[in-house]
């Protein structure tokens, strides 16, 4: 990912907690961890709590199952085989949730491996990677947003120091306002902040990496959540807006490069689910302030981008399920 943020980096004490948390994640996928713990984790209560049903490795074996239905039909019927109509079996009786690229995607994976147990690994340690790429992509933004270094954060830092003492909260050490050596209603010394605004995108990524939550909905279950990569497309997608906004001396065509990227990857999170669509306006506009005196070119570019991508997942969607 490229760098186009604040220059403050990574501490290893943040990089040590996500080493610590995906060697955890790993021991929960290759079940390292006492049965006792996996029973309770598995049990319907946390299930149902935690996990979408419709975005499960459980919903793509089900689809699979009733690919593979419909595969041994046609060859008992000696009819040849059709990959449009095979897909089409797996909406039969509405059991089956996902979109088709989905399925088609996963699909190798359980033809090759064979063994549910074998399965589950491969598919565990894919999305604890995945679980990683959002939680950097989270840290990647939020240092975009709070400590990239153009003019109107530096017109706030002014106005934070010059804040006059009677509106200056008593405990500002705590949110991350920079501290004053005293403070000059009671004469005392200010203690040294708590949080600053620059350990806020780690704390940003270890909150979600590190969340029982998440562990659980990814990790945790046999029915392993396939939201993280919806996340992860969403995500994508607001990083390479901020990346926009962060890149002031870009050419056009590198800007054209980002609406595109952006737009993409907000197309895929659509495609899996369609709510993510409302975020076009806010990355669009996005986009638009990156191209300067030229907003309304960079609006309607993203959304033509966009507009491009998602047209043609719902294409290729269209032709294999008839």
């Amino acid at each position: 990912m490229s760098d186009a943020t604040g220059t403050t980096k990574m501490t290893s004490n943040t990089k040590v907690a996500l080493a610590a948390f995906t060697v955890l994640r790993l021991a929960l996928v290759f079940d390292l961890v006492p049965s006792i713990i996996t029973a309770q984790l598995n049990s319907p209560p946390i299930t149902s709590a935690l996990i979408n049903p419709l975005y499960t490795v459980t919903q793509l074996r089900e689809g699979n199952f009733l690919l593979d239905l419909s595969s041994t039909q046609t060859q008992v019927n000696n009819t040849p085989p059709d990959i449009g109509m095979m897909l089409d079996r797996a909406y039969d009786g509405m059991a089956f949730h996902l979109p088709p690229l989905m399925l088609l995607v996963f699909r190798p994976l359980f033809a090759t491996v064979q063994s549910r147990y074998l399965q589950d690994l491969v598919i565990g340690a894919i999305f604890v990677v995945i679980d990683l790429a959002v939680a950097l992509c989270l840290y990647d933004i939020c240092r975009g947003v709070l400590l990239n270094n153009n003019a109107r954060s530096e017109r706030e830092i002014n106005l934070e120091t010059d804040m006059n003492d009677k509106i200056r909260p008593r405990r500002a050490w705590i949110f991350g306002i920079d501290p004053r050596e005293k403070d000059a209603s009671s004469g005392k010394e200010v203690q040294p902040s708590v949080v600053t605004i620059s350990d806020l995108p780690q704390l940003c990524c270890l909150l979600y990496y590190c969340n029982p939550i998440s562990i659980v909905a990814s990790c945790g279950s046999k029915a392993q959540s396939l939201q993280s990569l919806l996340y992860l497309f969403l995500l994508l997608a607001v990083r390479e807006a901020v990346v926009a906004t962060n890149v002031t001396k870009a050419s056009g065509k590198h800007r054209a490069k980002i609406a595109f990227a952006a737009a993409s990857f907000l197309a895929l999170a659509s495609y899996v689910e369609l709510y993510s669509f409302v975020y076009l306006v806010p990355i669009s506009i996005w986009i638009g302030h990156a191209h300067g005196g030229k907003m309304k070119q960079g609006i309607a570019l993203c959304i033509l981008f966009f507009c491009l991508w998602f047209g043609l997942l719902q294409l290729f969607s269209a032709t294999l399920v008839e």
